[in-house]
């Protein structure tokens, strides 16, 4: 998404819109079928050499943006959970009921 996006913004939407003022110039044009129209060899190595450099910067922007996944962390199976050590609260003070104020909801009045 890295790549696609600025090329889609700075490269294809400027060229759209220039062909869609060129088409309301010359409204006889759309009417032009382009199949089996020759295409000069210097234009097919243009057009390879842009995908060259969209794959280039696709990877480039994948080694830039790139972060590996975390470690592996194993979980622990039912075993291993009903194995772990007790933990005792001796030094835990109890709630006391009588000095927390309950309180009441509307519904309950």
């Amino acid at each position: 998404m890295a790549t696609v996006v600025p090329f889609n913004h700075f490269l294809l939407v400027p060229l759209w819109e220039e062909k869609k003022a060129i088409e309301e110039e010359h409204p006889e044009w759309k009417d032009l079928s382009t199949s089996r129209v020759k295409v000069p060899s210097s234009e097919t190595s243009k057009r390879n050499l842009a995908a060259v450099g969209s794959v280039i910067a696709l990877f480039f922007s994948f080694a830039l943006l790139y972060r590996p996944a975390k470690v592996y962390q194993k979980v622990p199976t039912a075993d291993e959970i009903k194995n772990l050590p007790k933990i005792e609260n001796k030094g835990i003070p109890k709630l006391d009921t009588k000095k927390i104020p309950s309180i009441k909801r509307e519904s309950e009045e």
